[in-house]
């Protein structure tokens, strides 16, 4: 990719607001005045193993004579961490501090040289792995990360009975495709067969198994710190083995056919290909009348009758799939990678005002069904990429096509503060992008939903913005504490990276406070203060957020101007919302929250926590959301009534069930779930992550209409 010269303008920044999910763990050098590097670096950016870890980066700040400024983060959310315990060693030389509401500590040193930093935090890691070795000098700060573990809980069935006794282990999946890791926990089930484990966060499967029962192992699952992931089911029903072969209507066997396992709950197994021969083995799949679905291009797709099958038992299937009576092929990238969600545009080469459209899937496969015998205009667009050629096809072939999208471009550049320093952490965010080339099914103009927000660390505060499509883009920046910023009008041309794009961030407002209890006036320690900020959910961006220290004081800095709301809560208490409040740009406010100690449960009233949104099942199998609740999470993070759910925390849901989909969509309140939704009207699915909070609904849970229940989430 090429380097444009063009230099963009530098642009004022706007806003302010705390850096999105960053790296579990991430560790960059300290700096002096000339740029420098003044201490060693030491630690991991990430590890699959299940020890302790914290890590120590630089961050821009001052140091005023012998006194160390720096800050306690945790390291998924970049709160600031209240009442966390720093101490610095210096041979017998000792320093300590305590961290302030958000996370902040100050220590007295006699004199430069190496330090040692260590910090400890209840319900965090407090051992170093590895020791950081901090030289102090002219500019220099700290800045510590803290991993806080999470739990997984649910609970070993056998045929719908518990299962006590059985020995449960996580298997954490290594974030750069290498092996997986098998991390033995000792938890076993107990007699209702439930199971809890502590976790690091990461991406894990859980395993569970008893003697003379069958492997059972769930679903991917992404464990943040803090937050608890429930309502897991590890099935130990018995297995059998299912080979299929897949051939034409001539009996010639069909390769590359994909074989998905369908109404079997808890079959986790990415679907196999068939290989040379048409055939396709497929293990360990639960007992009972599983049923199979295949598809291979140039061919209609077909769903078999249920399958007995007993335990231990192997049954053989030969498939005979009829030749496809349209067009199908495939969607890749300039170097020959399937892609994804890209949108497929089929229209009559005779009438080429009308169109049919799709989105390709797995493998980048597209297909049109039940097309006139005729000629056809095949072309293929994705926000990521520049648009493909169009080719002409005749619906009689049945050789599939091949759609080949243009390469994109690039935006490089630098992000500074308000006094033309380096921001060392901040998120980009796709604001708005216009293609260059519109797709021709319309004129579209799409934005954050499509690309996501990418957080970037760096000293010297730059940035590589890459796989944009050719077009004109504005970005938001978010540089947490130091503010926020747009760049507005940047262009991106096809193969080209457009370098030197400047923002820089203006700081926000100040707000410090006290939560404290409203009976008793004692302040509260470890309530989470959060901000209530759409634009930061539909940008994309993780909620600020931090937790009061002993005295029950919190701080925010760089909270963009506006009217803004507080969200407190804290177990035990009736979380609040302090709303209504105006902040212009540099206000300094402070506040008292207080709690009421919450009373005991509603009767009549069902509560769980979810998304708060009505689900059914459409004709062709697709879960569509019906409706939302007005003011529920769902809503609040942009879903709409007509909205189909694809994939929930990557897993496709197309071949799961309405039953299924919903248990992975419920979740602890707090804790995040990402969706891929395909919109109404919409050329392109995009993801959305929301925080699930807490819906209640009357007692019944189910309003019946229609005949058909549906199910609350």
């Amino acid at each position: 990719m090429s380097d444009d010269s063009q230099t963009q303008p530098n642009l004022l920044v706007w806003g302010g607001a705390l850096i999105g999910a960053v790296l579990l763990a991430v560790l960059m050098a300290f700096f002096g005045t000339d740029g420098s590097p003044t201490a060693p670096g030491a630690g991991a950016a990430s590890r699959s193993g299940d020890g302790p870890l914290d890590a120590v980066e630089g961050e821009v700040g001052s140091r005023e004579d012998d006194r160390l400024k720096g800050v306690v983060r945790d390291a998924e959310s970049r709160a600031g961490i209240a009442g966390a315990a720093v101490t610095l060693q210096r041979g017998g030389e000792t320093r300590s501090a305590t961290t302030d509401g958000g996370g902040r500590f100050e220590v007295e040193l006699s004199g430069g040289g190496a330090w040692t930093v260590r910090a400890e935090a209840p319900g965090y890691e407090d051992a170093v792995k590895e020791p950081v070795v901090v030289t102090v000098g002219p500019g220099a700060t700290a800045q510590v990360l803290l991993v806080q573990r999470g739990v997984v809980a649910g609970k070993v069935v056998h045929q719908g009975e518990p299962v006590a006794g059985a020995e449960v282990n996580l298997l954490r999946l290594a974030g750069d495709g290498g092996e997986p890791e098998v991390m033995a926990s000792g938890v076993q089930s107990d007699a209702a067969g439930r199971f809890e484990l502590s976790a690091l966060p990461g991406r894990v499967r859980v395993l569970a198994e008893s003697p003379g029962f069958a492997l059972a192992e769930s679903r991917e699952i992404q464990v943040r710190g803090g937050a608890r992931v429930d309502g897991l089911v590890l099935d130990l029903t018995p297995r059998g083995t299912l080979v299929v072969e897949v051939v034409s209507e001539e009996g010639a066997p069909v390769k590359q056919a994909r074989v998905e396992v369908m109404g079997v709950a808890t079959w986790q197994v990415p679907a196999p290909l068939t290989d040379d021969a048409g055939r396709a083995e497929l293990k360990e799949v639960p007992a009972g009348t599983p049923r199979l679905r295949v598809t291979a291009l140039g061919y209609s797709i077909v769903e078999t009758e249920p399958i007995p099958l007993a335990a231990n038992e192997v049954v053989q299937r030969t498939i005979a799939l009829p030749a496809l009576q349209g067009v199908s092929g495939r969607v890749v990238d300039a170097r020959g990678q399937p892609v994804r969600g890209a949108s497929v545009v089929l229209k009559p080469a005779l009438s080429p005002t009308s169109s049919n459209r799709v989105n390709t899937h797995h493998g980048g496969q597209f297909r049109f069904d039940g097309l006139d015998v005729g000629a056809y205009l095949l072309s293929a667009s994705h926000p990521r990429h520049g648009p493909s050629g169009e080719v002409r096809v005749n619906s009689s072939e049945k050789e599939p096509v091949v759609l080949e999208l243009s390469e994109g471009g690039a935006i490089a550049g630098r992000v500074v503060d308000g006094s033309r320093s380096p921001a060392p952490s901040f998120t980009v965010v796709v604001e708005r992008f216009v293609p260059d080339v519109q797709p021709s099914f319309g004129e579209v103009e799409l934005g954050s939903r499509h690309f996501g927000a990418r957080p970037f660390a760096d000293p010297e505060g730059r940035f590589n913005l890459d796989g944009l499509g050719p077009g004109v883009y504005d970005l938001y920046v978010d540089g947490g504490d130091l503010g926020s910023g747009r760049a507005e009008g940047v262009t991106v041309s096809a193969g080209r990276t457009t370098s030197r794009v400047e923002v820089e961030l203006e700081g926000g407002s100040l707000v410090t406070g006290r939560v404290v209890d409203a009976r008793s006036g004692e302040p509260i320690a470890g309530a989470e203060v959060a901000i209530a900020d759409g634009h930061r959910r539909r940008r994309g961006l993780e909620p600020r957020a931090v937790v009061t220290d002993g005295g029950g004081n919190f701080a925010f800095q760089g909270v963009a101007e506006g009217r803004r709301s507080l969200r407190v809560r804290k177990e035990g208490y009736t979380s609040r919302i302090r709303a209504g409040l105006e902040l212009g740009r540099g206000d300094v406010r402070d506040l008292e929250i207080a709690l009421v100690p919450r009373a005991e449960g509603e009767e009549g009233q069902v509560e769980f926590f979810g998304i708060g949104a009505v689900l059914q099942t459409t004709p062709e199998g697709h879960v569509r959301i019906q409706s939302t609740l007005e003011g529920g999470p769902g809503s609040q993070f942009g879903l709409k009534a007509n909205d189909t759910i694809l994939r929930v925390d990557g897993e496709d849901v197309s071949s799961l069930g309405l039953g299924r989909t919903v248990e992975l969509i419920r979740g602890e309140e707090g804790t995040a779930v990402t969706l891929e939704v395909q919109r109404e009207g919409e050329p392109y699915p995009f993801e959305v992550g929301i925080d699930r909070g807490r819906v209640v609904f009357e007692e019944k849970g189910r309003e019946r209409k229609g005949g058909a229940d549906e199910p609350r989430q």
